[in-house]
């Protein structure tokens, strides 16, 4: 009689607010990244939640239980700029947020306001497009 033990371990990665995700057994890093392709200039947020944070950021989708307030630094992201990592094999720079804070936008098809802050995930990338009238179009999408 033969006996096989199967052991499962789980695919957990665990992230701190503003810090990248160790991918379970590969060196790598998922780090949150925002590509503005848009006319506009936007800002992100890598710190959300931080004691050390002098403005607030009003993220509509905080949390699964909606929206929240929270103390964040402001950064500036000009036109034709990015900033985060990506998937990369030591931490980066990991952007938490992004918004347009002068006009409204769109994600993935839904219009959002003008200072209104959109949580993006350490998996995930988001590029924003448009300008001269229209206004900007962001795409979250997972990075592979």
């Amino acid at each position: 009689m033969h006996f096989s033990i199967l052991t499962f371990i789980p695919l957990i990665t665990v992230a701190l607010a503003g810090d990248c995700t160790k991918i379970p057994f590969i060196d790598r890093y998922y780090c949150g990244r925002v590509i503005n392709n848009s006319k506009y200039q936007m800002r992100y947020i890598t710190d959300p939640n931080s004691s050390s944070a002098k403005n607030l950021c009003n993220i509509w989708n905080w949390s699964d239980d909606g929206g929240a307030i929270v103390k964040c630094t402001q950064k500036y992201l000009n036109s034709g700029s990015s900033v985060g990592a990506g998937v990369v094999n030591k931490r980066g720079t990991d952007v938490d947020a992004f918004c347009f804070a002068d006009r409204d936008y769109y994600t993935n098809g839904t219009r959002r306001t003008k200072g209104q802050w959109t949580r993006i995930h350490d998996n995930q990338v988001v590029t924003c497009s448009g300008g001269n009238g229209d206004l900007p179009r962001c795409e979250i999408k997972l990075q592979l």
